[in-house]
Order: C-alpha cells, then structure tokens, then sequence
C-alpha cells in the first residue's frame, strides 16, 4: 500500500453518506483485538485473497432504513398482512423497479459497496455477512453487536439496547485492509434489568416466552395457528416499552414477519 492510499483509510472511518441510506450504526474493530472465539469465526471464512486487518459491522436502527430502501430500486413483496388494503397500499408506496429475493440484503449490500469504493477506492474488503456462500460455521452477528455495546440480551431473545429498544438489525459484516481509528464500545445499561413489568412475557399470546427461555416451537405452532394474533407481527415485541418511537413501520413489521411465517409453514409442511 502506497503512503497516498494508506492515508485514505487512516482516521475515522466516514459513516456519514450511509447514514442517510438508513445504515446508521457502525462499528471497526482491529483483527488483532477480537476475543480469540471470534476471530476464530472470521479466519475460517476469510478467503486470503488480501491481507485484512480490520471487520466492520453496520446495522440500520430505527425506521429510516425501511423509508429509504422504499425510494431504491429494490421492491418488496409484501410479508403476511391481515389488512389486504393497507398491503396492496404499501406496495404502490415503493417505487419498484427490479424484483430480488433478498431485497433488504441488496439494498444494504449496494449501499455499503459504492459508498467504499468511492470514499476509499484503494480498500480491499470481503463482505462476510450477508453472503451467498455456505460457511462451515456460523458468524455470531450478535456477539459484535455485543462487542460494540449495542446489544443487550432480551427475553425474546433478540438484541435490544436503550437507544433503539429492539428496532435495530444486523446489516453488513465485511473484512478491510484499512488501518481507521477502532471504534469504542457504547456503553449503556441493560434496559430489561430495571423493566419490571417484563410486558413482553405478560403479553405473549403463545406463553413462549419467560425470564430464563423462549420457546420458539412454541412459538412457531402459535403462529401457524388459525387463531394467531402473531401471523405478521411479534405482540410481544409490540408490547416492550423501549424506545417505541423508533418501532419499525406496520408494513415493515408484517414484511420481516411474513417473511419468517413462510419458513415456518414450510417447515411444518416437510413434517406433514
């Protein structure tokens, strides 16, 4: 690497430009300061064919994402919806021109790839995550998220932080070999440790969820019930008091929640 392009990625990385793509969370961690189980995960997967030294992981938080892949060209086929106008409206509400299957993961791909390679046209990187290729093993996304301060443990077994509450995703985990300053761990307190009301185990429809456990079997049969208050959305992650106003909109819930309702009635359909 060059003196000019080693000092292009030196400094703070510039999260600015993705921020107003919705992508409004950032983190860079050293390789060489990961806990030893985590960069574990990443030199199996590494494909060697750069030398990395840094992992970037961005997430979008909040429901400025959802607005901005709307106005991409990227559409969505819409989740499970109990209201067949306000799906078809949500449709008609996005300015469609290409149809993919991963829609969210294109947008967030896309956006994360030329916004590198404008500002830092000289970085190597490898997108980790999310990726087309079968990984041996898995990649804790919520580990980092740890790692980064964002996520704390839920009884629903989600991430959730007192910022965001839990309306905040995993968008892009990639490698680099750039050198920018490391970020620093937010730090925050665990919002369910002083939540005593613990709504979301009290509102539970399908009573899979307690203080120790969720039970996503539970869960699942719950959902693919006639009788499901559940089909396209979480009542008892609509029911968590934490940062409610920055809840995803009703048709990006039900999108992610028809989405996960489709693997679940293929799953007890391959049962019979």
């Amino acid at each position: 690497m060059t003196m000019e392009n080693k000092l292009q990625t030196e400094g703070d990385f510039n999260a600015a430009p993705l921020v107003d793509a919705g992508i409004n969370l950032s983190a860079v961690f050293n390789l060489s300061e990961l806990p030893p189980t985590l960069y574990s995960q990443i030199e199996a997967v590494a494909n060697n064919s750069f030398k990395p030294r840094q992992l970037l992981l961005l997430a979008h938080a909040g429901n400025r994402f959802w607005r901005k892949l709307a106005l991409s060209e990227f559409s969505l086929s819409a989740g499970s919806s109990s209201d067949p106008v306000k799906t078809k409206q949500s449709k008609q509400n996005i300015n469609a021109i290409s149809e993919v299957d991963h829609p969210i993961d294109e947008y967030s791909i896309q956006q994360i790839s030329q916004h590198l390679q404008h500002c830092y046209p000289s970085l190597n990187f490898q997108i980790l995550y999310p990726s087309s290729s079968d990984f041996a093993k898995p990649i804790g996304l919520q580990q980092f998220g740890k790692l980064a301060g964002w996520h704390y443990d839920s009884p629903l077994k989600i991430g959730i932080n007192q910022t965001w509450g839990t309306w905040f995703a995993y968008r892009v985990l990639l490698l680099c070999d750039g050198q920018f300053t490391p970020t620093e761990k937010l730090q925050s307190k665990p919002p369910c440790t002083s939540c005593s009301d613990k709504p979301c185990i009290s509102e539970c429809p399908a009573n899979a969820v307690s203080q120790t456990d969720f039970d996503l079997n539970c869960c699942s049969q719950y959902r693919a019930s006639e009788q499901s208050r559940c089909s396209d959305r979480c009542v008892a992650r609509l029911a968590c008091p934490v940062a409610t106003e920055h809840r995803y909109p009703i048709d990006q819930i039900q999108y992610h929640y028809g989405r996960s309702m489709q693997i679940i009635r293929q799953m007890f359909q391959a049962k019979g």
